[in-house]
């Protein structure tokens, strides 16, 4: 690229004491040409001024480079701000499904279905004809129905982890309800069991032990 003739430095004004000026009217005292890649070379932040403004721009480039992740656009997790993320932000969340990991280990939240939620909040359960529901906390609801029995032993669907607090027995209608009074007791509870025992009370005197179904629902932990 051509030279261009410059004035000498005693031609120029005096705009400032900057290290940029000196050295402009230095080789422009000396030479008389200075070169165009040389003049741009002189046009610095500093040579304008704007040395502290270059140093407030790389700390805080070097500030918000922190808070960012590896993901354009991103921010870290850590520093995002209490209440930051609104359910708006979340609206693409399918119906009956729920954000948060079923995986081992921290991560990206997840999708989960409603059966993983549960699972999560610490619900069991076992919904068939004798079955049992855990909840958070570690109450236990268990219920069933026998064959026609009279004395036996009735084993629970689960066995309690800690105990069972109480068992409610009651016996299923008998063709012969009208004419005898009915009747049954529970003993023997255990974590795993409970015995029960079916008695009646015919209109003629006769008693006896009672074979009929029986419908129950115990609680326990």
């Amino acid at each position: 690229m051509a030279d261009i003739p410059l004035k000498t430095a005693l031609d120029l004004p005096p705009i400032d004491a900057s290290p940029a000026a000196l050295l402009f009217g230095f080789l422009g005292g000396v030479t008389g040409m200075i070169s165009l890649e040389d003049l741009l070379g002189l046009i610095t932040a500093d040579a304008l001024g704007l040395g502290d403004v270059k140093d407030d721009l790389a700390a805080l480039a070097t500030a918000v480079q922190g808070k960012l992740s590896a993901s354009p656009g991103s921010v870290k997790t850590a520093n995002l701000d209490d209440g930051a993320v609104t359910l708006a932000k979340q609206a693409s969340v399918a119906t009956a499904s729920f954000l948060g990991r079923a995986a081992a280990g921290n991560g990206v939240q997840e999708v989960l279905s409603v059966a993983q939620a549960v699972a999560l909040l610490g619900f069991t359960q076992s919904l068939n004809a004798n079955g049992y529901l855990k909840l958070p906390g570690g109450l236990m609801i268990q219920w069933g129905k026998t064959a026609a029995i009279g004395d036996a032993s009735v084993t629970f669907p689960a066995v309690f982890p800690n105990a069972c607090y109480a068992v409610v027995p009651v016996l299923v209608y008998s063709a012969n309800a009208a004419t005898m009074i009915v009747g049954c007791s529970i003993d023997g509870v255990t974590a795993a069991k409970f015995d029960v025992r079916s008695r009646y009370q015919g209109v003629g005197g006769e008693s006896g032990i009672l074979a009929t179904p029986i419908n129950w629902i115990a609680v326990g932990r």
